[in-house]
């Protein structure tokens, strides 16, 4: 409260709302009167400031950032309502597709359905009815939904440049001294113009930054021949809208995941580019905005708002470690020496690397101010002042049994000595480390040269004991008459399997499932809904996003 105040006297909102809801009333009829689901009063805000945000003429892009949970596919479809938006297109995962469909279904009433139209892309054949037409005068509200997998499956390419080695010398500072480094660089040139596009170290060059034309004109694209003939005449559904619909024919595009598009030269980060120039207005959603990496906001700016970051910022498509400069921090390595020349001692050096580090600098709010809308779970308040529980997260500690603890401190004890001499085995220590407590039955090996050999097999042994205190744990939560879902690492490995039977035998008037990583990402909601169950065991990363798992506290 003491900050937003002192913002307050910075920053001039530009949604009075709580001030002057009559401002407003247009807005919120389309929700309130309209819709189905009625939003919570926080979430009503949030819809009409930025429907109010959206409408403007000169705002092209707006970000939702809302924690998991707080309802980002409703919000964004109230804000579809606005009626000059009617021809809508949805970016979102391939798993959300039918959600997304279903979840606008279910907002708005039975007459809302007969004004719209949903069409699911699976290929841009789909979208061949609704080219060269002025979708406006139809008088039906139009809803594309596009997966961002198969809204970028096109022909493959490659940057088509010209590379080649220039040496340069630094002047750095190191411990107080003026450093002269020398450095050999790589060069990406134009093929037509030589203009210098990018530049890189001695080994590497990032042509993700690579821009698709050069100033010269030359396209620096070409089909990459190394991949099959089929594959290299096939059109992406985000090139067809970008080569035959006409400018502005989308009035709104719904970005699912944003964050999932911070690429430079992807196939993704591409598609969302075209879809994007071809749109009046876009709107981003995510729960994660910043990784903690300048570099992952950048490209997703210059999507979104290239006016942003060209005018007001004044950087230029392939200037990200410029960027990255004034918002984020590097770290540079060099390797110094001294020198003598000519009767003078002078420090020289090299290069070795230069990577950027997870630092964000509180500028970037600045940016991001004018644009995006927060919103966090615990302030959605119910009627009579109630909420959300509040979150609760303990950690359980149980000791190993010790005759699972003598082999596995062994087996890693022998890894660890052979670290000092070869790195190899740090991936070893870190994967197994985890492994073998949750596997102590499967043999393990470190680049197959250290054994990790079970005494006992599970028939002979039994449950673990952290087996048996997940148990008691689950058998408690449900005679409370609450489903539980058990997560589980290595499941593809035996591990869903053994928990599932363990609890399975000694649950028997219980039912427990397990969601195998098999079952494909678009399936898994259905799947759940029709095999109900008290527990269900999986895989945390298959149920990450967009699965509505309510029924199970």
């Amino acid at each position: 409260d003491i900050f937003y105040k002192e913002l307050k006297e910075v920053i001039k909102p530009s949604f009075d709302g709580l001030d002057n809801p009559s401002k407003y009333t247009n807005i919120v009829e389309n929700f309130v009167t309209k819709s189905n689901r009625k939003p919570f009063a926080r979430q009503a805000r949030l819809i009409s400031s930025a429907s109010e945000y959206i409408s403007k003429k000169n705002n092209k892009s707006l970000l939702i950032s809302s924690e998991m949970g707080t309802g980002k596919t409703q919000l964004a479809i109230n804000i579809s309502q606005i009626k000059k938006f009617t021809v809508n297109m949805v970016l979102c995962p391939p798993h959300l597709v039918d959600k997304w469909a279903d979840e606008r279904h279910s907002v708005y009433t039975v007459n809302e359905h007969k004004k719209i139209k949903i069409i699911k892309v699976n290929r841009w054949e789909d979208l061949i009815p609704y080219t060269k037409r002025d979708m406006r005068k139809d008088g039906i509200k139009y809803y594309f939904i596009i997966s961002r997998e198969t809204a970028k499956l096109g022909y493959p390419k490659q940057p088509a440049i010209k590379i080649s080695f220039k040496q340069i010398i630094k002047e750095k500072m190191l411990d107080g001294e003026s450093l002269m480094v020398k450095q050999l660089v790589k060069v990406a040139r134009c093929p037509d113009c030589y203009s210098v596009l990018e530049e890189g170290n001695s080994e590497f060059i990032d042509t993700s930054t690579i821009p698709y034309k050069c100033e010269c004109g030359a396209v620096l694209r070409s089909v990459d021949r190394t991949v099959s003939p089929n594959m290299q005449t096939r059109i992406s559904i985000a090139e067809y809208v970008k080569r035959t619909w006409t400018k502005g024919a989308i009035d709104l595009l719904i970005v699912d995941e944003i964050h999932e598009y911070k690429g430079g030269n992807t196939g993704q980060g591409n598609a969302l580019a075209q879809l994007a120039s071809m749109s009046k207005k876009i709107v981003g959603l995510t729960g994660t905005l910043l990784n903690g990496y300048a570099s992952s906001l950048f490209y997703i700016l210059y999507r979104l708002n290239p006016n942003l970051m060209k005018k007001r910022l004044g950087y230029d498509y392939n200037q990200v470690k410029l960027f990255v400069e004034t918002y984020g921090a590097h770290e540079q390595i060099v390797e110094a020496k001294e020198v003598t020349h000519e009767g003078v001692v002078t420090k020289m050096g090299k290069q070795i690397s230069l990577k950027e580090k997870p630092k964000i600098s509180p500028y970037l709010l600045s940016v991001l101010l004018d644009m995006t809308i927060f919103l966090r779970l615990d302030e959605i308040k119910m009627d009579g002042g109630l909420g959300l529980p509040d979150y609760d997260e303990s950690i359980e500690l149980v000791e190993m049994d010790e005759n699972l603890r003598k082999p596995y401190m062994a087996y890693l004890g022998e890894i660890s000595s052979r670290i000092r001499k070869d790195k190899r085995f740090l991936g070893n220590l870190a994967t197994d480390a985890i492994a073998v407590p949750d596997m102590p039955f499967q043999i393990h090996s470190a680049q197959n040269e250290i054994f990790y050999e079970p005494e006992f097999t599970r028939e002979d042994y039994g449950y673990t004991n952290k087996e048996k205190r997940l148990l008691e744990i689950v058998k408690s939560e449900l005679k409370n008459g609450r489903r539980c879902l058990v997560y589980v690492h290595f499941s593809n490995k035996g591990v869903g399997d053994d928990i599932t039977d363990m609890l399975t035998k000694e649950l028997p008037q219980y039912s427990t499932k397990f969601l195998s990583p098999t079952i494909a990402a678009k399936k898994r909601q259905a799947w759940i809904e029709k095999n109900p169950s008290d527990v269900l065991v999986c895989n945390p990363e298959l149920v990450k996003t967009g699965l509505d798992l309510l029924q199970f506290p």
